[in-house]
């Protein structure tokens, strides 16, 4: 997680309801960085993704997002972009 979050400066709180946690930090690099998780094993949230957007996952593994319906689950995941990302209903 340090990797991720190096240096990280607090951004927002975005409210998804009760069960799921988004964060927003930003990097010294300009880079924001979203962090999501959930109480519950498995829910889903429409976010507007910036093309540049890269997920990261607890271990450190990163791929390219593409999608706007994600999976959250309990293991929090990290989305890198250089633009707020832009929660959906």
């Amino acid at each position: 997680m340090t990797r991720v979050l190096p240096q990280p400066q607090f951004q927002r709180w975005i409210s998804r309801g009760p069960d799921i946690f988004v964060v927003e930090f930003s990097r010294p690099d300009g880079k924001l960085i979203t962090a999501l998780w959930s109480k519950r094993p498995v829910q889903y949230v429409n976010i507007e993704l910036p093309e540049d957007t890269v997920t990261v996952n607890a271990w450190g593994e990163q791929s390219a997002t593409r999608e706007g319906r994600m999976k959250v689950s309990e293991e929090p995941f990290f989305l890198v972009s250089r633009s707020p990302l832009v929660m959906k209903d």
